[in-house]
């Protein structure tokens, strides 16, 4: 009755949706979902922290080595990281929220050893450079949602196991 009363009339029209339709949708998600944790029942599956970790960084990325070095040279010396990156990096955007095993190696390796406030080394990756700043290892929030897709996906994965090998079976 809530999902009914809370469509719009433009999506009652579009959908052409009765309260029935609603209802019977809404049947098979719950009869789904107890499907999937009847063939799940017994089975452990499990997101770590670590595994969903999104972390908050700064990149600057540049096209040559000579660049970079110079670039790197002009951090150690004390200049300010995001005038640099204004002024010296191939993108317009610097600031990024990165999931875990998501980046080309070694940018991921490096990344998630590294402790907000940190600044890398260059790195080199996909045919450019890398100098990145750690702003926070750990976003709450982002880390959180990304653990809900990931323990999603897991689950799926695991029911999609158990429904393949019973269909193959029978």
């Amino acid at each position: 009755e809530q999902v009914y009363a809370s469509m719009t009339t433009e999506e009652k029209l579009f959908t052409e949706a009765s309260f029935e339709d609603v209802l019977e949708l809404k049947r098979f998600c719950y009869t789904a979902g107890k499907m999937i944790d009847l063939l799940l029942e017994g089975k452990k599956i499990e997101v770590s922290d670590e595994q969903s970790r999104v972390a908050d960084i700064q990149v600057i990325r540049l096209a040559s080595g000579e660049d970079a070095e110079q670039v790197y040279a002009r951090l150690q010396a004390g200049e300010n990281y995001l005038s640099l990156a204004e002024e010296c990096s191939l993108d317009d955007s610097i600031s990024y929220s990165v999931r875990k095993e998501t980046l080309a190696e070694p940018l991921d390796e490096v990344i998630f050893s590294m402790s907000a406030g940190s600044t890398s080394g260059i790195l080199e990756a996909a045919g450019f450079f890398y100098i990145i700043r750690m702003t926070s290892s750990y976003n709450k929030l982002l880390s959180m949602n990304n653990k809900a897709n990931l323990l999603a996906e897991a689950r799926y994965n695991g029911w999609k196991t158990v429904y393949d090998a019973y269909t193959e079976e029978n």
